[in-house]
């Protein structure tokens, strides 16, 4: 009689990179919804209502992975993702300008998980990184319509 072994693979570079990369998304979203709340600031309660489910969604993957988040990974990444919001060129400042560059941020880091989706091996992870998509659609659909669409002129240019 052959007996198998049941061979569970933890995790392989596309999982750690995702796992990563939404832990900033969440760090993000959460700096963000402390601006939205100062005095003077005005969201409304649908989209104030979608980011909050996007950040317990994505609290879920963070505390569920939190073993294997590369905390320094955070400053390489922000580096790059900040010369691209540099180059982008907003006139704001203040509360306005950090509001941007932590949506541009999320945006940016959301998408190269979607672009990196398929190489992760992850099944739970996947579900649940889809899950922070589907919440987040509408507000990234608002915010790119509305506020700012420095994402969408970047991948027009092709520097995305």
């Amino acid at each position: 009689m052959i007996f198998m072994r049941k061979i569970r693979v933890t995790h392989k570079d596309g999982d750690m990179q995702g796992i990563t990369l939404m832990y900033l998304i969440n760090k993000y979203l959460k700096i963000n919804r402390e601006l939205w709340d100062k005095e003077g600031m005005v969201l409304n309660r649908y989209y104030k209502a979608i980011l909050t489910r996007t950040i317990k969604a994505s609290d879920k993957i963070v505390d569920k992975f939190k073993k294997n988040i590369n905390y320094n990974a955070e400053k390489e990444i922000l580096k790059v993702l900040d010369e691209v919001f540099v180059a982008c060129e907003h006139k704001e400042n203040g509360d306005n300008l950090e509001l941007l560059r932590t949506m541009f941020l999320v945006i940016m880091m959301l998408g190269t998980i979607n672009f990196h989706k398929k190489k992760m091996i992850g099944v739970v992870l996947k579900s649940m990184i889809t899950d922070v998509f589907n919440v987040f659609e509408d507000f990234k659909t608002m915010w790119l319509k509305e506020i700012d669409d420095s994402v969408v002129r970047l991948e027009e240019a092709g520097a995305c």
